[in-house]
Formats: structure tokens, sequence, C-alpha cells
């Protein structure tokens, strides 16, 4: 049993409510935290600290001073990589050794904003160009927007969080975050650093409440961007009520899928293919779900797939050769079996896996003989589950591809340049990976879907940007 310990508000001022629930381990549901609700004067004390930060701190906060908070809270998390990478692992579920590459992420990913912001530069627009226009000068800048509200999600519970809060911060808003209710220490844990960085406290304000209130929240008029990464239901929601003018940036998941054909690098592909399809035990939005192998190869493709899959470790995730972790919560558990109950009873294949162990664990699942009437097809697992499929046209896995509700990150392993630049080309998606998993991300890429996966795109510079206004400066002389 882990020492519990009390997590109170981060929100300047607040009073306490003495309200807390309960943080439960993935793995062996032991309490290790209890964390302090807040309640309706919290939220309401959170925004008006937002406003008057943004008013009185952050709007007219020099660059370099945002810079140097940012590097100085990089250097405090690289003297706690081991402290964050526990909390990440305790908290999600993690396997330690993906969180401590999650805590590395997480300070470049603090770096980037800082050397981003330095970079953040308008550009002089050329008026004449047209006869009546010579006499004028023009040029733009950026300039915050106002009071960012981020939703984060459970997976990544530090880089995330990064990625939403750094990135709003250097681009001079004011912040109020909730995390995921299952990982929330790890984002009031950094939010620490920041204020210990020098951070104005009420710049950045945690909102430790459920999800559905966080739903009621993104109408207040006082916002002006909210961010969110997790289910299409909810995000699409959000979008709908927003306060009018108000900029989103949706991050939703997808049905991610690879092709491989039989020029590729065997042994690498399937290498690949194995971790890009069970790490963080699939809970991942851009994880493998469908693999289109080139019929001449699927035979040997599908028998050592599983032989690979066979040898991934679920155990405890604070062990340093765990590959699988559990999953979040029972909730999460049930959705993964009904999905593969839902595959089997339309005549789907297991050839691997397909239940519940140690009421915690989902063992790594392997499909075949799927169709379009399974749910598998259509829904996005987020759970160990991959489906592999023989193909003989690839224009075929094409369309069937380009038909989903979902267009996010897909990967094609070749080595015949013909066909990777033609099915790039075919492909509705808005990323292509060649020759490496659905899951390859760097934090510097333009990252983000269309149609059902989300609206905008992230990254560090990109997200930057988005939190900006780019104002136009017109003189006349």
């Amino acid at each position: 049993m882990n020492q519990i310990i009390k997590e109170r508000l981060r929100i300047e001022n607040a009073i306490k409510t003495n309200d807390f629930y309960k943080l439960f381990s993935p793995y062996d549901k032991d309490i290790i935290a209890e964390i302090e609700i807040a309640d309706s004067n919290s939220i309401e004390l959170a925004f008006n600290n937002a406003v008057e930060s943004y008013k009185n701190e952050m709007m007219i906060m020099p660059s370099y001073i945002k810079v140097e908070i940012l590097n100085k809270v990089a250097d405090l998390l690289s003297t706690k990589i081991e402290e964050f990478s526990y909390t990440i692992s305790l908290e999600g579920g993690k396997p330690l050794k993906d969180a401590i590459i999650e805590t590395n992420r997480a300070i470049n990913s603090i770096k980037m904003c800082a050397t981003e912001l330095q970079n953040l530069e308008g550009t002089q627009i050329k008026m004449d160009k047209a006869k009546g226009s010579e006499n004028y000068t023009s040029y733009t800048f950026y300039e915050p927007l106002g009071v960012v509200l981020a939703i984060s999600a459970f997976n990544h519970p530090l880089n995330l969080i990064c990625h939403q809060v750094a990135t709003a911060f250097a681009a001079g808003n004011s912040i109020i975050v909730k995390p995921a209710s299952q990982t929330p220490l790890s984002c009031l844990r950094l939010v620490d650093l920041f204020y210990l960085a020098g951070c104005p406290r009420k710049a950045i304000n945690v909102l430790t409440i459920s999800g559905e209130r966080a739903s009621k929240i993104v109408s207040d008029s006082r916002l002006s961007f909210v961010s969110f990464i997790g289910s299409a239901k909810v995000g699409w929601d959000i979008s709908k009520n927003v306060h009018n003018g108000v900029k989103v940036a949706l991050e939703h998941g997808g049905i991610a899928t690879a092709v491989v054909e039989k020029t590729c690098n065997f042994d690498e592909t399937i290498s690949s293919l194995i971790k890009g399809s069970y790490y963080h035990s699939g809970q991942v939005c851009i994880s493998t779900q469908i693999i289109y192998v080139q019929e001449e190869i699927s035979n040997i493709f599908l028998s050592e797939f599983i032989s690979k899959a066979k040898e991934l470790k679920c155990a405890n995730p604070l062990l340093i050769d765990t590959d699988m972790g559990p999953i979040v919560n029972k909730i999460e558990l049930n959705r993964i079996l009904d999905l593969v109950n839902d595959a089997t009873n339309k005549g789907a294949k297991i050839e691997l896996g397909g239940k519940v162990f140690n009421e915690v664990f989902f063992e790594p699942t392997v499909i075949t003989c799927i169709n379009e009437k399974m749910r598998i097809s259509n829904e996005e697992a987020f759970g160990p589950i991959v489906c592999i499929c023989a193909y003989n046209n690839i224009n075929d896995v094409i369309e069937t591809t380009n038909s989903k509700d979902f267009a996010f990150q897909v990967s094609i392993f070749s080595n015949n340049i013909k066909s990777i630049f033609e099915f790039s080309r075919k492909i509705v998606s808005k990323t292509v990976i060649v020759n490496e998993a659905t899951t390859f991300r760097v934090d510097w890429m333009p990252f983000g879907g269309f149609k059902n996966s989300g609206f905008g795109v992230g990254g560090i510079k990109h997200s930057i940007t988005d939190m900006s206004n780019e104002k136009l400066i017109i003189l006349k002389h």
C-alpha cells in the first residue's frame, strides 16, 4: 500500500472544499491519493484568477521572462525524472520504461516552447502591389488570445499537459487546466514546478472536476480558446457549446491503419508494428488497429506477429521490464471485450488473446477475418486489439480506409518508391508514415486529424501560433 496523500486545489486564494475523491491505482486498486474536488466557488475563482492574470500579468509579460520561466521549469523537471516517471506509471498504468520516455519528452517539449517563443515573429506585408496602396506600410505581430481552457487525457498525463499548458503560457495566455480524473497528479506536480519557476500563481489554475462538469464550463464567455484531447463525442459537443468567437482545437482518435507490402524489411516491420499496436496496451489515439498485408507474405507475417506478441510481458507497470500495463478502468475493459465479442459473433477469428485476465489486463489480441459490419472495423479500439487482413489490390485497401469516418495517421511499409508515393497521394489522412508504425510522433511535428478524428493541428509551434492572434498593423504615410 502506498502512502495516501491529500492533494489540495491549485487555485490561488481558493477556500478549501474538504471534498475529496479517492484515486486508485489501475494495477492493484490501492488508493494512491485523495484529490480535492473543485466546487462552484472554486471554479468561479479559477476564471476570475485567469482573467485578472491575463489582463495584469500575462498580456504584458515580456517574452524573455516567459522564456526564462519555461527553461526553469524544464531544468526543474530534469532533476525529477525518476519521480515524475513513477507518478505517470502509478496513476495511469503506463509501463515505467515508457513513462521515463514520456518524462524526457516533456522536458524537451517545454524547452521547445521557449525556443519557438523566441522565434515567434510576424511579417511585413508588401503594400505597393496595386495602384492606390503604395503609400502604406503594413506588418503583423503575434499577441495572446486571453484565457485558455485545456481539457486533457489520461494516456500521456505529463507530455499532453505540456502540449496544452506550456504552449498556452508561451503564447502569453492564462490557463485553466482540467486533467483527466484518473491522472491528475502529473498535472498538479508540473503546475507546482511552474509556480516554483516564477509563473504568476493566478496564471495557471487546475480544476479537478469531472468531465461532465468540465463540459458545462466550455460555454463560458470569458474563454478565448478551448483545447480538448479525448473522445470524438465529447469533443464535438464542446465545439457546439463554446461561446461565439472562441477558438477550438480537438484531438480525438481514429482507426489507425498500416499497409505492409512484400518489399518491406520484414523483421523491422514486425518490430515496429508490435510496438505500434501494443504500446500502453493500445490506449493511444494513433495505436495501429488494422494491418493490411500483401497476400504473398500474409501467412508468415501473421505467424511471426503472433509469435512476437506472445513475448510481451503484461505485469506491474512499475517494473522496468513490463511491456503492457493494465487497462485504465473496468469500464474500458468491458468496452474492449464487447468489441472483441461483437467481432467473433459476426464471423471474426481470434488468433491470439481476446480475454481479460487478472481483472485489470487485456491480453494482446490478434483478430482475422474481419468485415465492415463489425464494430472493430468502424470504431476506435483504444485497446490492445490488432486486426490483420490479407490483400491483393492496394486500391481496395485505400478505398476501404478512405470510407471510414476517421482520418489521422496511416503507415505503409515498403521499399517500392512508386507504391509509396501512389499510396500517399490516394489515401485520406492527415499524415502518412513510411516504414514506421502509426504511433510515431515527435513533439515538434504538425499533429492532428480531420473528419471525425478532430479539428486543428497540434505540435509545439503550431499550438503556440494557434493560441495567438496575428494582428495586422497598417500605416499610411
